[in-house]
């Protein structure tokens, strides 16, 4: 019988905002560790609870940046821990992920450069700011709801400037399973479409992550893994 590793959960230090989209699904790894699992960095993986099997995540696998961490350990930014629902004292397994990374067919977003303040006078149009938000979201390596990014309109004004902008929520191309939470990660491309969303627009229904207390009164089971589509991304970031 092959031994599961258990590894403990480390914050992950940044220098951005909590909620900054920019390496927000890296799951940071020592060398031995990934060595083990036979996990490349680069590739996706799921990472699961031990208590609670029903919390898990998708996220990419990435080296340590320090030499001497813990090869038990594993690293993640607070937002995406506890966007998941994982808690500091929590054992979780790893293992590669088998599935695919969905492509959005439409994101929805809402301006928050100057949150809980008057929005200074905006001179851009809508269009202009949806171009620039898909222009940024392209270069992002995986696309989560919840999010901040930052994006700088296209030059020709000097009252330009750069805007933020919360991701509020992510139509993919093809629906997942049912109940299947709407927090793993997804791509953007040149076929994708950026939505701006005034406070007057209605979010469509999703399904949020799985909590703490609706797992406890859940079957305890292991994630299966799915087959990748040959035909669409694998389950590898290029």
């Amino acid at each position: 019988m092959v031994e599961v590793r258990q590894y403990d959960i480390r914050p992950q230090p940044r220098q951005l905002a909590d909620t900054e989209l920019r390496d927000a699904f890296r799951v940071y790894m020592s060398p031995e560790a990934m060595k083990s699992e036979k996990i490349t960095q680069g590739d996706w993986v799921t990472i699961q609870s031990v208590l609670n099997p029903q919390l898990y995540a998708i996220g990419l696998a990435w080296r340590f940046q320090e030499n001497n961490a813990k090869s038990n350990c594993i690293k993640m930014h607070d937002c995406f821990r506890t966007m998941h629902g994982f808690e500091m004292k929590d054992k979780l397994t790893i293992s590669k992920y088998q599935g695919e990374i969905k492509r959005i067919q439409e994101i929805i977003i809402s301006d928050v450069t100057e949150e809980g303040k008057p929005l200074a006078p905006c001179i851009e149009s809508n269009e202009d700011l949806e171009f620039c938000a898909a222009a940024a979201l392209y270069n992002f390596e995986a696309i989560g709801p919840g999010f901040t990014f930052e994006a700088m309109p296209r030059a020709g004004s000097k009252k330009s400037r750069k805007r933020r902008f919360l991701i509020d929520q992510i139509l993919p191309e093809t629906e997942g399973a049912s109940g299947e939470p709407n927090t793993i990660p997804h791509y953007f491309d040149r076929n994708s479409h950026v939505q701006l969303r005034d406070s007057t627009t209605p979010l469509l229904r999703s399904h949020p992550p799985p909590s703490r207390e609706a797992c406890r009164h859940q079957p305890t089971t292991q994630i299966e893994p799915q087959q990748a589509d040959p035909n669409s991304r694998t389950a590898r970031y290029r």
